[in-house]
C-alpha cells in the first residue's frame, strides 16, 4: 500500500468514529449535574424582558451594555425590552433597566445555521454593581477543548418542559470544534464553540438563549442553539464570544 493511500485510510477512519467515541475520550465522567445557584454565584446573569415576561438570557459587561443573542432581540422593539439583574429569581427581584438601543450583528444568519448570533443592548438607567450585579470579562480566545464551562439561565429543564422560578447552572466541557461540526454535518463555523456531555443530558435550553458560556472568570459565549436541549450526540452551541470580541468593543467600546 503507498504512503498517499494509507494517509487517506487513516484520515477516512478517524473523521468516521462514531461522535460519541469521539466525546467520550475527553468527557465521561466528569460532569457536575444541575443545580439551583444564588445570583452571587452568577451575578453577571440577566433576564431579557418583552414587553414585562422574561423570554431570553442576557450578560452584563459593563455599567450600560448587556448582551445577548441576536435571535433573541432581531425583531424586536427597542421600547419593549427590559433588561432584569440582581435576582435569582425568574420572574420577580432586582433592578430593572429600560433598552434604549439594540444593536444586532450585521452578519446575523439563520442559514445554514444560527450564525454571528449576537446583540448588544444599551439601557438608559446604569447597572449598579453589587455582590449580585457584576460584568464579566470578554474571552481574547476560545477555551481548549475539553475545558470544564459553565452555563446558566431560567430556561426550561427538559426541552418542552417547565420553567424553574430559580436560576440554574450547570456544567459541561467545551467539545471539538471538528466533532462538533461533524455532528451538524459542517454548519459549524469560527464564530461558534460547542460544549456539551457524552450521553447527553446536560445543556441549555429554551429560554437560556442569550445567556452566558464561562470559563474561568471569562465570558466565552452566547447561548445560540443546539438540536434539540441536551441530546445524545449533538452538543450545544454558543456563539464565539472571543471571535467576535473585536465587534464588540467596535460597537460599545468595552
Amino acid at each position: 500500500m503507498n504512503l498517499a493511500l494509507l494517509v487517506t485510510l487513516l484520515v477516512a477512519s478517524s473523521y468516521g468514529a462514531p461522535l460519541n467515541d469521539s466525546i467520550s475520550e475527553i468527557l465521561d465522567g466528569r460532569i457536575v449535574g444541575g443545580r439551583t445557584i444564588s445570583i452571587e454565584q452568577a451575578p453577571y446573569q440577566a433576564s431579557y424582558l418583552t414587553n414585562g415576561s422574561p423570554g431570553c438570557g442576557a450578560v452584563i459587561i459593563s455599567h450600560y451594555w448587556a448582551l445577548t443573542a441576536a435571535h433573541c432581540s432581531i425583531r424586536s422593539n427597542v421600547n419593549s425590552i427590559v433588561i432584569r439583574v440582581g435576582t435569582d429569581v425568574r420572574a420577580s427581584g432586582g433592578s430593572l433597566h429600560q433598552a434604549v438601543q439594540i444593536i444586532n450583528h450585521p452578519s446575523y444568519s439563520t442559514f445554514p445555521a444560527t450564525d454571528n448570533d449576537i446583540s448588544l443592548i444599551r439601557v438608559a438607567t446604569p447597572f449598579v454593581y453589587s455582590t449580585r450585579v457584576q460584568p464579566i470579562s470578554l474571552a481574547s480566545s476560545p477555551p481548549p477543548a475539553g475545558s470544564p464551562v459553565v452555563t446558566s439561565g431560567f430556561g426550561t429543564l427538559t426541552q418542552g418542559g417547565s420553567v424553574p422560578t430559580s436560576l440554574q447552572q450547570v456544567e459541561i466541557y467545551v467539545i471539538d470544534h471538528q466533532v462538533c461540526n461533524q455532528a451538524y454535518s459542517g454548519r459549524i463555523t469560527n464564530t461558534m464553540v460547542c460544549a456539551g456531555v457524552t450521553a447527553g443530558g446536560k445543556d441549555a435550553c429554551q429560554g437560556d438563549s442569550g445567556g452566558p458560556l464561562v470559563w474561568g472568570n471569562q465570558l466565552v459565549g452566547i447561548t445560540s442553539w443546539g438540536s434539540g436541549c441536551a441530546q445524545r450526540g449533538f452538543p450545544g452551541v454558543w456563539a464565539n464570544v472571543a471571535a467576535l470580541r473585536e465587534w464588540v468593543r467596535a460597537n460599545s467600546g468595552v
